[in-house]
């Protein structure tokens, strides 16, 4: 089961309406004031999460008693950010509906740009959904950012990218073997604070990627002008 979550920062109509053109979502939450694009798209999803106190009333108002939409309202005087709590939900909807013979996954756009506190806020909540293990990618319009905890062989998502970077989450990644790729590695040790892993590329048809210990933060990025 795929899921889609749409939040409230950087995020321009252009990508989003290419990047709808090539993903197709089983269940799209719409955070909080990405409501509001959704509404210009006019965008089809099945759930609105958030405290609305940057959507504007008269919006939330059309979408109120909406057949089929699911909504969930919080308090502005809470834990969790808006886009925690709609990635909570679709770790619940996953976890209700998704098969273990398929892709489970979530895909969020609009986490970066803006707030610095919450862009890495919305990075480590992709770790979230990695110890639940469900893969969780972070998009924006040049990057997509995922974690890594086994082996893994990369999509064929990364052709639409240019660079391919490795970090430690962890304090350390050990045992990082790196095949498939202009500098490979061998049982490697990385350790927060050293760029070693930045701007590797791609060789070969299948990469792949295994780290023995630890967390790997995977980013495929695109220089803006090579779009």
């Amino acid at each position: 089961m795929k899921v889609l979550v749409i939040t409230g920062g950087t995020l321009k109509k252009d990508f989003l309406k290419q990047f709808l053109s090539k993903h197709a979502f089983d269940h799209t939450i719409v955070v909080d004031g990405a409501l509001k694009t959704a509404a210009e798209m006019n965008l089809c999803f099945q759930s609105l999460v958030g405290d609305f106190d940057t959507i504007d009333a008269r919006i939330l108002h059309s979408y109120l008693g909406k057949n089929g939409l699911y909504i969930e309202q919080h308090k502005p005087q809470k834990n969790e950010t808006d886009t925690e709590l709609a990635v909570n939900l679709g770790l619940e909807t996953i976890k209700k509906h998704g098969k273990k013979d398929e892709t489970n996954e979530i895909a969020i756009l609009g986490a970066t740009g803006g707030r610095l506190d919450h862009a890495l806020g919305n990075i480590h909540l992709v770790y979230k959904a990695l110890k639940q293990g469900i893969s969780c990618k972070l998009y924006d319009e040049d990057n997509c950012l995922f974690m890594i905890n086994r082996h893994t062989i990369l999509t064929d998502e990364t052709k639409e990218y240019h660079y391919v970077s490795f970090l430690p989450f962890t304090d350390t990644a050990e045992g990082v073997t790196l095949k498939g790729f202009l500098y490979p590695l061998e049982n490697a040790r990385l350790e927060k604070g050293c760029t070693l892993g930045i701007s590797n590329e791609v060789t070969e048809e299948h990469p792949s990627v295994s780290v023995d210990s630890g967390v790997l933060i995977g980013i495929l990025s695109r220089d803006h002008t090579e779009k």
